[in-house]
């Protein structure tokens, strides 16, 4: 008889681990912000404790007054420090407080309900996820009485942040048909309206005299204008040779991307347009720290900013600079970036076949494999998920020959039509006048933010493989004007843009040098 084979234990995903286990875990703690009874909007955490000291948790962003669970995210294992780093950085934001388990279970369960019952669904990855990190609602949780809806019990929708203008009249849209009008309340970012019925005669929703409405909605941060360009007025008084001297000796935490191969050639740029996500950025400081040497990495790096744009004057052809910021100006006065032609990227017939929930999930999820996995199972088969398995493969060879299927496929499929666009960057083989927004999307008169972020880096690669500092400051002062705001990818390009503009700089001046 043969010996008994072992049995290798199933190891579980972190998400299965959470939907199986994560119950038997026993809770280490839970947070809710400082005065969310009278905000409305709770920022709750439940983290639990592993027998090897590590810390599962989730994290979830619920709207007691309409949407209910909003967001939510989850940690599987992690160390200790990460979640005191976690707390650390949710304190910029909000002041957090430890409280009872009860408390969070009540108020998340409370706002599900709320929501579900005027039409919202509740964040995907909740249902699949992360409710199971709660205890089972049963009658051992005390049950506690959470105010849900505006001060008159009605719903209450603030547009935040999170929900650009075609997502809020989605929302708004949906009350009016499962309630009916004067039966909610709501604010958008572009107009206080609706029902002022609900606040008393001497009350105002925001005060004239002061900038509470643009604190309410603002979601940027100044810091950096507490800086101004001291170093200007020094910098002109230098001569070329010292500016460059000097530029040289604080970049020198790039010299990594000056030795090898050219670092915009073909195998530094198969990743996807978002790999700087898994970089550490040099430009990326806590901003609230107010120790010294923060002050000076702050102060580096804007002298960085600021001699770097001198330089680029020094250096740069201004006649095609005007030329080329004219022609993408007339080309951005013909079109929109908007979230309402979303199902058209998806390859869709109507915008009705995209929801609220929908544009919740895609226009904030990153990870390829899960977009993909919701928008086959939302929508099946259609030209956006055939662009996100393709994005998935590794084989260059394979890539090239499905890309070529795909565009007899989609022929006018712009996210293909960009994609041939970057290969052609990789074999010296694209002109300059196929960046062109006609190029790639003809007459259309709307884009997304995915596409638009898509164009941008693919005309920011082209510039960059042949060295050409005065393509890459046209992109920078384009889309420092005419950029749409609102788009966190859009925003980390920004910071993606800034590190290429000086890393290209430093690359010409030690040729130029040579």
């Amino acid at each position: 008889m043969g010996k008994k084979q072992k049995q290798v234990p199933r190891i579980l995903s972190p998400e299965n681990y959470i939907r199986q286990r994560a119950r038997n875990l026993p809770l280490f703690q839970c947070l809710v912000n400082e005065g969310w009874e009278e905000e409305g909007l709770v920022y709750a955490t439940i983290a639990r404790k592993h027998i090897n000291g590590n810390i599962t948790f989730c994290a979830y962003l619920v709207d007691l007054k309409c949407l209910g669970i909003k967001d939510t995210m989850y940690f599987f294992n992690a160390h200790p420090l990460d979640f005191n780093e976690f707390k650390d950085d949710m304190s910029n934001d909000i002041d957090s407080i430890e409280c009872d388990y009860d408390l969070v279970h009540n108020v998340i369960h409370a706002a599900w309900e709320y929501a579900e019952e005027i039409g919202f669904e509740p964040h995907r990855d909740f249902l699949s996820i992360t409710q199971y990190m709660l205890e089972e609602d049963t009658d051992e949780i005390p049950l506690m009485d959470i105010h849900c809806g505006g001060d008159d019990g009605k719903p209450l929708y603030v547009q935040g942040p999170l929900e650009d203008d075609v997502m809020a009249n989605m929302i708004v849209n949906r009350l009016e048909k499962k309630l009916g009008p004067g039966n909610f309340h709501y604010v958008l970012k572009s107009e206080v309206l609706e029902d002022y019925d609900f606040l008393s005669d001497d009350e105002e929703l925001f005060d004239d005299d002061d900038d509470e409405y643009d604190e309410f909605f603002d979601d940027g941060d100044d810091e950096w204008d507490e800086f101004d360009d001291d170093y200007i007025d020094e910098y002109y008084e230098n001569s070329l040779e010292e500016n460059i001297d000097y530029f040289l000796e604080l970049t020198q935490f790039m010299e990594g991307d000056d030795e090898g191969d050219d670092e915009w050639d073909d195998e530094e740029d198969d990743e996807e347009d978002e790999e700087w996500d898994d970089e550490e950025d040099p430009w990326d400081i806590d901003l609230d720290e107010e120790d010294e040497e923060a002050l000076e990495k702050l102060k580096e790096l804007e002298k960085i900013d600021v001699i770097t744009d001198l330089l680029y004057e020094e250096f740069i052809d201004f006649t095609k600079l005007k030329r080329i910021l004219a022609e993408w100006e007339e080309e951005a006065a013909s079109y929109t970036v908007t979230n309402a032609v979303f199902y058209q990227m998806l390859g869709l017939e109507s915008d009705e076949e995209v929801s609220y929930e929908d544009l919740t999930f895609m226009t904030r999820e990153s990870v390829g494999d899960r977009l993909l996995e919701y928008a086959k199972e939302r929508w099946g088969e259609t030209p956006y998920t055939a662009w996100l398995e393709w994005q998935g493969m590794d084989d260059e060879l394979a890539a090239s020959a499905e890309l070529a299927k795909a565009l007899d496929k989609y022929p006018d499929y712009a996210l293909f039509k960009l994609e041939e666009a970057m290969l052609k960057i990789r074999a010296r083989e694209l002109k300059e006048t196929e960046l062109s927004f006609e190029t790639y999307f003809g007459k259309r008169k709307e884009i997304t933010a995915v596409e638009y972020l898509k164009l941008q880096t693919t005309r920011l690669h082209y510039f960059l493989s042949i060295d050409d500092l005065t393509g890459v400051e046209a992109m920078s002062r384009f889309n420092r004007s005419h950029a749409p705001t609102g788009y966190q990818s859009i925003e980390m390009f920004f910071s993606f843009l800034g590190m290429c503009k000086t890393s290209l700089l430093r690359l010409c001046l030690l040729e130029w040098r040579k």
